[in-house]
C-alpha cells in the first residue's frame, strides 16, 4: 500500500534538491504506478496533483521553477484546501466574432408590443 507519507518525502527530497527533477520522476513513477488500486485515498489524490503538474512540465505548459512552486504549494501541511492557479498567456475560448444563443429569435428592442403566452418580448441587454 501507498501512503501519503512516502509521495511527500520525493516531493520533499526534490524541493531541497536533494534529487534532480530526473530522480524525482524515477522514484515517483513506482508509487504512482497503480495507486488506485493499492493507494491511500489522501496518497492517490496527491499523486494525481502531482502527476498532473508533471504532464503540464513535460508538455511545456509551465517551466521547472512554477512546477517547484506549484509542488510547495500542493504540498504545505498548513493549508487544508489547496487551490492551483493556472495562468495563460492568452484566453484559452477566444471567440472571432460576437455570438448570440438564438440568433433567429433576437428582436430589437421595444419592437415587440404585444404579450401572452406565444409571443416573445425582446429585453435591452
Amino acid at each position: 500500500m501507498v501512503f501519503a507519507h512516502q509521495i511527500r518525502q520525493v516531493i520533499a527530497d526534490y524541493l531541497s534538491d536533494r534529487i534532480k527533477l530526473e530522480g524525482f520522476a524515477e522514484r515517483f513513477a513506482p508509487l504512482s504506478y497503480n495507486i488506485l488500486k493499492d493507494g491511500q485515498h489522501e496518497a492517490i489524490r496527491l499523486a494525481n496533483a502531482a502527476e498532473g503538474l508533471l504532464v503540464n512540465l513535460r508538455a511545456n505548459c509551465i517551466n521547472e521553477q512554477r512546477f517547484r512552486a506549484m509542488l510547495r504549494d500542493l504540498t504545505s501541511l498548513d493549508a487544508t484546501n489547496v487551490f492551483i492557479d493556472l495562468s495563460f498567456s492568452s484566453p484559452v475560448n477566444q471567440y472571432s466574432v460576437e455570438e448570440t444563443a438564438f440568433p433567429a429569435a433576437v428582436v430589437p428592442f421595444g419592437t415587440s408590443r404585444e404579450m401572452g403566452p406565444w409571443s416573445v418580448t425582446a429585453h435591452q441587454v
